[in-house]
């Protein structure tokens, strides 16, 4: 998952070498052959040493070939010809995203705001760097500005999720992810986190069984499918296990309690100057009693492990990689 900016360039002599291999990159990188487009931006960029955009695509095709040093020297070499441009700081920042590195993101994605305020994806870009970084007062207002460009960007809504779980304000969390899936009713991070929310907070068991089950209907089917189906697989056999409980349980406290005490109504008279026998009692034990404890104890030796959600902290999915030309 990387995003990208690409920038637009005119050349005056676009059959000179120089530009020409540059035009060839750039193409290839549009229809995503990001090994392919290596050869032809190296040879833009011996032969256009100090152009900014040449650099800049060259790490690109190196972002998008998962050779994260190289595309990291292409990007710092765009800076060195123009520190200006901001579609490298756009790109070194997500590159640092990519490596699990948001501390180091951050200033990049800090200039390109400031050079591309009106810009939503660069303020998606630098929310979701400070919520990793757990900055999560400045997170959340570089989301609202996300939401005040694009109000319906359902990542946007899902970060907004993970910062209020982070809160303790489960219901709040529970409010953006489903506004994230009003935004984009497929939108599988929100469902995901929906379900982990529903099943790790509110113990919700039900509403979160729902939640997997549709995450696992998503299209294109999730790299984690195998392990969320054996999560609501769990959940499913606890629920059923708890209604059949349930009902053992009330049909238990229905039935009549017999008398403990029975007095034997057909005694002998005593005989004269005898002394009076005591009743004859026959106690028997409540078969109320007898049947609750009964079904408790077999509702004990019977049960299941809880399932347990994923350990990790509610976190947004990854994407699949994308290449979004910058926008003015």
């Amino acid at each position: 998952m990387f995003g990208a900016a690409l920038g637009a360039f005119v050349f005056a002599g676009c059959g000179e070498p120089g530009p020409k291999a540059l035009l060839q990159g750039d193409r290839l990188i549009q229809k995503g052959q990001y090994a392919d487009a290596i050869k032809p931006l190296k040879a833009a960029t011996d032969l256009l040493p100090r152009n900014a955009q040449a650099w800049n695509r060259l790490g690109l095709a190196y972002q998008g070939s998962r050779q994260p040093d190289e595309a990291f020297k292409a990007y710092k070499k765009a800076l060195q010809a123009d520190y200006r441009l901001a579609d490298p700081h756009f790109n070194l920042g997500c590159l640092w995203l990519d490596q699990s590195k948001p501390i180091e993101a951050l200033d990049e994605l800090v200039i390109f705001t400031s050079l591309n305020p009106k810009q939503a994806e660069g303020w998606l870009k630098l929310g979701t760097a400070q919520l990793r970084a757990r900055r999560f007062d400045p997170a959340e207002k570089s989301l609202k500005i996300v939401l005040a460009l694009q109000p319906r960007n359902p990542e946007a809504l899902n970060n907004l999720g993970i910062i209020a779980v982070e809160r303790k304000r489960p219901q709040d969390a529970l409010a953006a992810f489903n506004a994230a899936l009003a935004a984009q009713v497929n939108y599988a991070p929100a469902i995901l986190n929906a379900a982990i929310l529903a099943q790790q907070h509110l113990n919700d068991r039900s509403l979160a069984l729902r939640k997997y089950r549709d995450y696992l209907a998503a299209t294109p089917r999730p790299s984690n499918w195998n392990a969320v189906n054996s999560l609501a697989q769990q959940i499913e056999i606890e629920l059923s296990q708890a209604a059949r409980a349930t009902r053992i349980l009330t049909k238990t406290n229905a039935m009549p309690v017999a008398t403990n005490i029975v007095l034997v109504a057909t005694q002998k008279k005593p005989a004269t100057g005898t002394t009076p026998a005591v009743p004859e009692r026959v106690v028997s034990p409540s078969p109320t009693n007898a049947v609750k404890k009964t079904a408790i104890s077999n509702i004990e030796s019977a049960a299941v492990p809880t399932a347990r959600a994923p350990t990790v902290e509610v976190t947004r999915l990854p994407d699949e990689i994308k290449v979004k030309p910058a926008q003015d």
